[in-house]
């Protein structure tokens, strides 16, 4: 038996598969009258440009949902803020207990002057029901 020789070709350019095209635009090369830089930021600032008028076209369809969250990234933002703020206050010695005193005499004065009386408290109901129309515009 004679041992088997394996000989190895290296690989040419007609082996390699074709380039499969890309969703951008690659820059083209730079014309023999501009330099490679001028060329190169024409090529970004145009894809900048038709990048920016896609999403801006998209956000123009997207009112309501782009307004849904945005309300909650606020609203997540507000409670961080919350947090944050009575952390530093909770740190103070005497401020926390002032503070609890400044919402307990609050909680005593709402009901007496809202919760007690009935008059008071149609009077209560109709604060209520003119809030909620000036908010949601009923």
């Amino acid at each position: 038996m004679e041992p088997e020789t394996h000989t190895t070709t290296p690989p040419s350019e007609t082996d390699s598969p074709p380039a499969e095209p890309t969703a951008l635009a690659l820059p083209s090369p730079a014309t023999p009258g501009e330099t490679p830089t001028v060329s190169a930021v024409d090529d970004v600032f145009k894809i900048l440009t038709n990048l920016w008028e896609q999403v801006s076209g998209y956000l123009g369809q997207q009112k309501q949902p782009l307004t849904l969250v945005s309300i909650g990234v606020m609203g997540i933002l507000g409670l961080i803020l919350a947090t944050t703020t009575l952390r530093v206050i909770h740190a103070f010695p005497l401020l926390p207990s002032l503070l609890e005193l400044v919402g307990f005499g609050f909680a005593l004065w709402f009901s007496y002057r809202y919760l007690v009386m009935a008059e008071r408290r149609q009077e209560l109901a109709n604060l209520l029901k003119q809030f909620r129309q000036s908010i949601l515009g009923d």
